[in-house]
C-alpha cells in the first residue's frame, strides 16, 4: 500500500533528519527491525486481519521515534508524534489510541493490557532471544555510554544479566521462539 510506504519513509526521514549519531541502537533501522517483527509475531498469535497488521505496522516505526526529543520519557514523545502524523495516514482517532497503548506497552518495565500490546512489547525484545542479541546490546551499550552513561564492559554484563533475569516474554510466539534463545544468551553472560 503506498499510504503505508509513505509512512515509513516519513520515520525514516524523521529518524535520519532529527536523530543524532549517538544513536547507534534506538533509530529507523531498529524501529522497522521491530514493525516487522510485531507484524510477525501479531499474525502468529491470531492478529492477521489488515487492520491489526496495520495498526502494529504503525506502532512499531512509531515506538521509538520519541528519541528525537527525549531518551527519558520517550515512549510518550512518540505517543505526541504518532498523533500528529498518524491522521494523514488514514488512522482513526481510536487507531491511533490503540497504536498509543502499544508505545506505552514498551516502556522499561513493560506492563501490556491487550494481546495488541504483548505483541509490540515482544517484537521491541525478541532481538534478546536472537543470534544477534550480542550485537545489538553492543550497539547499546555503546549508544548509552554516549548518552552520559557511563558503564565498563562488566558493569553492562552486570546490567545485562539483571535485565535478562526479570524480562519475560508475553506471547506465546515470543516465548517459544525467543525464549530458549534469550536463556542461552543469558547463560553464556552468566558464565562469561
Amino acid at each position: 500500500m503506498d499510504t503505508d510506504r509513505n509512512m515509513e519513509r516519513l520515520v525514516q526521514e524523521i529518524f535520519e533528519t532529527r536523530l543524532t549519531q549517538q544513536y547507534a541502537y534506538h533509530n529507523f533501522a531498529h524501529s522497522r527491525y521491530v514493525m516487522q517483527a510485531a507484524m510477525k509475531i501479531g499474525a502468529a498469535s491470531g492478529l492477521d486481519t489488515e487492520k491489526d497488521q496495520r495498526l502494529l505496522m504503525a506502532a512499531g516505526l512509531w515506538h521509538d521515534t520519541g528519541f528525537v526529543s527525549a531518551y527519558e520519557g520517550h515512549e510518550a514523545m512518540g505517543c505526541e508524534l504518532a498523533a500528529v502524523y498518524l491522521p494523514q495516514f488514514g488512522f482513526s482517532a481510536e487507531e491511533i489510541s490503540l497504536v498509543q497503548g502499544m508505545i506505552m506497552a514498551t516502556k522499561i518495565p513493560q506492563s501490556p493490557r491487550t494481546l495488541l500490546e504483548q505483541v509490540l512489547a515482544d517484537a521491541d525484545l525478541c532481538y534478546l532471544g536472537t543470534p544477534d542479541a550480542l550485537a545489538l546490546a553492543s550497539k547499546l551499550f555503546q549508544e548509552l555510554n554516549s548518552i552520559n552513561h557511563s558503564f565498563d564492559a562488566v558493569q553492562w554484563r552486570e546490567r545485562q544479566i539483571s535485565f535478562l533475569s526479570g524480562h519475560r516474554f508475553w506471547t506465546n510466539y515470543a516465548i517459544e521462539n525467543f525464549g530458549p534463545g534469550k536463556s542461552a544468551y543469558l547463560l553464556s553472560l552468566q558464565l562469561s
